[in-house]
């Protein structure tokens, strides 16, 4: 290659260049920077999840006077779905269960987090969607001694233009009156409340991102 040709590819390189910033990366920003707001709101929502968790270690240990005897900790990423037609009686979130053997007279401490995703069909109309959710402490014999629920829920003004997705981070927590020695279970559980659209659904489930679950036990002396 001559030094003319030469010259000639690293300008028609720049021009190329020139082109696509001017051209090309206008209509990109605004994708890169949806991406850029989506992965911030993330951040700053599982930011605010910590912060919660550590909060409430730290009035544990109030309480306790600092004595934590353990504590046990598990991240769940497996996919977990119900559908609003899953009525009648709550069903075992799967794979969502933890177990810890406690001394006589401790107290347990029972955290869950994780990401949820409310899913809408469009032929919803004006009919209401809505979820319980449960965290249950139960012994050795299956006998239940704590339960924390909640509800996930949407009542729509009117009908949808199309399907939505709603997402949030849900946060439950416990602590049970003084147990006896032995092991306990926690485990979660849920029910739809109303049957409108199959296709409505909830989801607690890893994203791409990979948000797990979790649950932590923490045995204090009380």
């Amino acid at each position: 290659m001559s030094g003319k040709e030469f010259i000639g590819s690293i300008a028609i390189s720049i021009i190329a260049i020139g082109v696509m910033t001017l051209f090309v990366m206008p209509q990109l920003y605004p994708v890169i920077q949806t991406g850029i707001d989506d992965t911030q709101t993330d951040i700053s929502d599982l930011q605010s999840d910590v912060e919660n968790i550590q909060s409430d270690i730290a009035d544990l240990q109030a309480e306790s006077n600092g004595i934590v005897l353990q504590i046990k900790y598990k991240e769940f990423y497996s996919p977990a779905q119900i559908l609003d037609d899953d009525i009648g009686s709550y069903i075992p979130i799967p794979d969502t269960e933890l177990s810890i053997t406690v001394q006589n007279n401790s107290r347990l401490a029972v955290i869950f987090s994780g990401r949820y995703s409310i899913g809408l069909d469009d032929s919803l109309g004006h009919d209401k969607v809505a979820f319980n959710i449960s965290m249950n402490i139960n012994d050795s014999t299956g006998k239940l001694v704590g339960r924390r629920q909640t509800r996930i829920s949407y009542y729509p003004d009117g009908p949808l233009s199309d399907r939505l997705e709603i997402s949030g981070i849900l946060y439950l927590d416990y602590v049970t009156n003084p147990l006896n020695e032995g092991t306990y279970t926690v485990s979660l559980s849920w029910i739809s409340l109303y049957d409108q659209v199959d296709t409505t659904y909830l989801v607690l489930t890893s994203t791409p991102a990979n948000f797990p679950r979790s649950l932590r036990l923490i045995e204090y002396a009380s």
